[in-house]
């Protein structure tokens, strides 16, 4: 079954915290521009989040150091 993409555009306003790790997600090949960037970061995010996983990532687990 195909589901037709709704394509819409808008604004993000980003503060220097926000630009500072859009920036970084370029550094690290997640992005080729700032919005490559954002689109990547989300579609990680809703991958991550829309189930419960199974096994915890490494990097969300907690460390009493």
């Amino acid at each position: 079954m195909n589901y037709p993409l709704k394509i819409e555009e808008f604004e993000l306003e980003l503060t220097e915290a926000d630009w500072n790790a859009v920036q970084r997600l370029i550094r690290r090949g997640q992005g080729s521009d700032p919005e490559d960037a954002i689109r990547s970061a989300v579609m990680t995010w809703h991958a991550r989040n829309r189930t419960q996983q199974i096994v915890p990532e490494a990097l969300d687990l907690d460390f009493d150091l």
